[in-house]
């Protein structure tokens, strides 16, 4: 028999929530030490605004309660450390990348890397709330970071130093193509006109350096590594479209940073 699991003042985020019967939500909970978890916050919505615990996303919280099998409950919950507030441009890279941790973690599924790499992402766009617009290289560069961040912890980490085929250094002047479950192969003079296969994306050496050290400083650097990832993540993400992309594009008039 599964023995329930305590939380005690654990280290969390709130990734999605939703109303549950009159008066209570069900959380999606991305914690330090147990992964994400569902816990059910019961009475949360009845409570006078003054009583109720900060269930809010992308807040940086300490959870109590327990946890047996696929839901747990709440006992309660504290502001741990700075608020963010995130509005706008800045919100909605938050919803991008709480849809993607939602699409691609497994419940109850340790993981303090992509942990401590969400707790960077969410201050870092915290931080750049006064920026205008989304597709800020900062901001991009940002969330590119975390995507490799991401996949790395997932066991998909990307090959970035060599050629697959070859096994020679990675040449900024060179182009290669990027192949999915395989990484980057040299394009040559003779085939450098044709199109990219449908699992590949063609991409610079370059910036493939630039995202190996963690650079990413120019634009066309970041606009090829944002293919890239597409390419990667859509492979863990399915055919199924974000909500959080046609948001932004229902709304906005330009180029987005997701």
């Amino acid at each position: 028999m599964n023995q329930p699991r305590r939380l005690t003042l654990e280290a969390a985020y709130i990734l999605h929530r939703r109303p549950y019967r009159d008066s209570s939500l069900i959380l999606d909970v991305l914690t330090s030490n147990h992964g994400r978890i569902a816990l059910v916050a019961r009475g949360a919505r009845r409570q006078k605004p003054r009583a109720q615990v900060p269930l809010e996303l992308f807040q940086p919280l300490l959870i109590s309660g327990s946890s047996k099998g696929e839901l747990g409950t709440l006992h309660s919950a504290e502001p741990r450390g700075t608020l963010h507030l995130l509005t706008g441009h800045m919100l909605v890279n938050g919803f991008y990348i709480n849809e993607i941790l939602l699409r691609v973690l497994h419940r109850d599924d340790p993981c303090s890397g992509i942990f401590d790499a969400y707790e960077r992402l969410v201050t870092g766009l915290a931080g750049m709330q006064q920026l205008e617009s989304a597709a800020a290289p900062a901001v991009q560069r940002l969330l590119r970071l975390f995507e490799k961040r991401l996949l790395q912890e997932l066991g998909y980490g990307l090959l970035l130093e060599r050629d697959v085929v070859t096994a020679e250094k990675i040449a900024s002047s060179a182009v290669y193509e990027y192949h999915l479950g395989k990484g980057p192969v040299a394009v040559t003079h003779q085939d450098s006109g044709r199109y990219s296969p449908a699992n590949a994306v063609k991409i610079r050496g370059s910036s493939l350096q630039s995202l190996a050290a963690e650079v990413l400083a120019d634009v066309e650097s970041l606009r090829e590594v944002k293919y890239l990832m597409r390419l990667l993540l859509g492979s863990l993400l399915g055919d199924k479209p974000l909500h959080s992309r046609s948001l932004f594009a229902a709304n906005q008039h330009q180029t987005t940073g997701t």
